[in-house]
């Protein structure tokens, strides 16, 4: 009788600790890939001072290992490159059912110059499609400041970054 209501009462702390823990693993996988690319931005900025030339951080295309020309998502990962043509450094492609976008200015890629100034500002939107999902927001400013914020992924702020 005790080993019976020993295996019930794991069997209900299984049952409430799996959706936690998964979750908690969801947002740990969020928080990591805003940091690859908030280190790509930061890696890319840093390179550009000490080189006194351009380096860019540029989207993946699909299916390549190159920058994409056309406007998209940076689900595929992204590339810090050098106006040599050089790669520093490659992001993997992101996990799970997430999407990354960028602002206007920031759809392909952007670059930064010999003072670290970006060549646009703007907003990437790194979201989660799940039901709980988070969002974090990469502000990118004019003068090359990164800043992010956590939001709950919704439609309003997950549609255009």
């Amino acid at each position: 009788m005790e080993s019976i209501f020993a295996m019930v009462i794991a069997a209900i702390t299984f049952t409430l600790g799996v959706p936690g823990l998964t979750q908690t693993l969801e947002t740990n996988r969020l928080s990591s890939q805003t940091n690859t690319l908030v280190g790509a931005l930061r890696l890319a900025r840093s390179e550009a001072v000490k080189r006194g030339a351009s380096v860019s951080v540029c989207r993946v295309a699909e299916h390549s290992n190159a920058c994409a020309t056309d406007a998209g998502g940076w689900e595929s990962g992204w590339l810090v490159v050098t106006s040599e043509g050089t790669t520093l450094f490659e992001a993997p492609p992101l996990e799970g059912p997430r999407t990354l976008t960028g602002s206007s200015g920031l759809a392909t890629s952007v670059a930064f110059n010999a003072l670290g100034e970006p060549s646009a500002a703007g907003q990437f939107m790194l979201c989660e499609q799940r039901d709980r999902g988070g969002a974090r927001a990469i502000d990118l400013s004019v003068i090359g400041r990164i800043r992010v914020t956590q939001h709950a992924a919704n439609a309003d702020a997950c549609s255009a970054g």
